[in-house]
């Protein structure tokens, strides 16, 4: 039954289809890493990995989502379940949909989350202790990653999440590593001093691109924005891009620190809103 979800193991955006009760399960990876969308109508029930495969179908409602529109202005992202077109949903992260073909042709649909994250500290541990189960987990977490029988890269800005991911590889692969980053023509921008530095510490063959050096045209960029489907606002895709498409002449499957900031608390916001916090604490000031 449905009940495998709960046993995968990593990323993944799935459809199984039983011909013989005519039912359908969509499922999403726990993290939401891998995309998946979903569109009912009265007749059909369209799925895609991309949205605009879905603007393409008939019959799809496909008019701007004023509630995305409004999201998007303010966070930047559109929250799943919502999509920038009213008649398009996302399957959100943990979640599985599970739909039947009923007698008189309609589709029936369910959605349920299978997998729920929880945040529970354990205030026990001291910080010596803490750390050397982060190690453990995160050593495990990149060797399972490495059961690869094609070449393996990674993305290293210099930042702590792509460091330690990469120092991890290396450390646990028999050759040696092909790390890979971006060059900044804007200092205030470019971590390149970081990452080679980090670099020769683990002993990665190292690779930097140079983003000033007519990385895509016009017509690239335009692609990129549309390839999306609706708003992205996250700039890091055209370096991102630029970088993966060097990797992809030396290497298959790429390894990178994505998530670490989310895990961790490294972002700005996140310091901001502890301090938001603690400053409840202080008493009113009276006038």
């Amino acid at each position: 039954g449905p009940g495998f979800v709960e046993r995968l193991r990593g990323m993944f955006a799935i459809a199984i289809y039983d011909a013989r009760a005519q039912t359908l399960l969509l499922a999403r990876d726990r993290f939401g890493i891998k995309p998946l969308f979903y569109a009912l109508t009265k007749t059909r029930l369209a799925f895609a990995s991309e949205l605009r495969a879905l603007r393409c179908v008939k019959d799809i409602d496909t008019r701007p989502n004023r509630q995305a529109i409004y999201d998007s202005a303010a966070l930047f992202y559109v929250p799943a379940p919502e999509t920038f077109y009213q008649g398009i949903c996302a399957l959100q992260a943990g979640e599985i949909l599970e739909a039947s073909l009923m007698r008189d042709g309609a589709i029936f649909c369910k959605t349920r989350r299978y997998w729920r994250g929880v945040i529970a500290p354990n205030q026990s541990l001291s910080l010596s202790e803490a750390v050397d189960q982060a190690e453990g987990l995160l050593t495990a977490a990149v060797q399972r990653q490495l059961e690869s029988e094609v070449h393996l890269g990674s993305l290293l800005s210099g930042g702590i999440d792509s460091s330690l991911v990469s120092a991890a590889a290396q450390q646990a692969l028999q050759g040696t590593l092909q790390t890979y980053n971006v060059r900044f023509f804007d200092r205030k921008f470019d971590e390149t001093a970081a990452a080679l530095a980090v670099a020769q510490h683990i002993g990665s063959r190292h690779v930097t691109l140079d983003m000033d050096e007519g990385q895509g045209t016009w017509e690239h960029v335009v692609d990129l924005l549309t390839h999306a489907g609706q708003p992205f606002a996250d700039t890091s895709l055209f370096g991102v891009n630029a970088v993966c498409r060097l990797m992809r002449t030396h290497v298959t499957v790429a390894l990178s620190g994505d998530g670490g900031d989310e895990a961790f608390g490294g972002y700005d916001i996140y310091w901001r809103l502890a301090r938001i916090a603690q400053m409840q604490h202080f008493p009113a000031v009276m006038w």
